[in-house]
């Protein structure tokens, strides 16, 4: 790459999308992207973005560009693939990802922590505790899985709404201690639920 078209790390951080990727990304550039020290949300934007990964981006670059990620740094594909994997699940349910989010996907089922999802007037909305939410206080946006009396509904929430709330124990994760991974209270939060539930 020309060096006059080498990217700051704060460049790649602070630009808007499709602003300044106009050449294949180096992976001198990308290493100087992952192991900077952003925040987690703007680490994951700024990745998704130099990489190219959108909703629509096929399984294979997908893999690809998150093993380019790990060969660097573990924690930070870990921080990236729960975003990129969310984006394609709204994109495959016709919803689009607002502008700068950053987000989770949160599936895994808990005894003690039970989240379910109904109507509350002319919203739907999401009630209880769902467990091991990782990087939950980093991230705007999150996909959840609730239950209710005829499925298990997923569903988009932004994760900004005071009415969902960071718990303050996380869990201990031996191997990646850079993600913390605590549970999320809900109290009548408002979601968008994508698709029809699963039996």
């Amino acid at each position: 790459m020309n060096t006059q078209h080498r990217l700051d790390v704060t460049g790649m951080i602070s630009a808007p999308l499709g602003s300044w990727r106009d050449e294949p990304a180096s992976q001198d550039d990308l290493r100087k992207l992952v192991t900077s020290n952003a925040q987690t949300a703007d680490k994951v934007r700024a990745l998704s973005r130099f990489l190219g990964l959108t909703g629509t981006t096929s399984h294979m670059r997908q893999w690809e560009s998150l093993l380019e990620v790990a060969a660097i740094d573990v924690a930070v594909a870990r921080m990236l693939e729960p975003h990129v994997d969310a984006r394609g699940i709204l994109a495959e349910a016709g919803h689009d990802a607002p502008d700068g989010s950053t987000w989770g996907v949160y599936a895994a089922e808990s005894p003690a922590h039970v989240l379910t999802v109904g109507a509350e007037g002319e919203q739907t909305v999401i009630d209880g505790e769902k467990a091991w939410c990782s990087l939950a206080a980093e991230l705007s946006h999150a996909i959840v899985i609730a239950g209710s009396d005829g499925g298990s509904y997923a569903c988009a929430v932004d994760l900004r709404d005071p009415r969902a709330q960071v718990q303050p124990t996380a869990w201990p994760s031996v191997g990646l201690q850079e993600i913390p991974s605590g549970s999320v209270a809900f109290t009548k939060t408002p979601v968008t639920v994508l698709g029809p539930p699963k039996l």
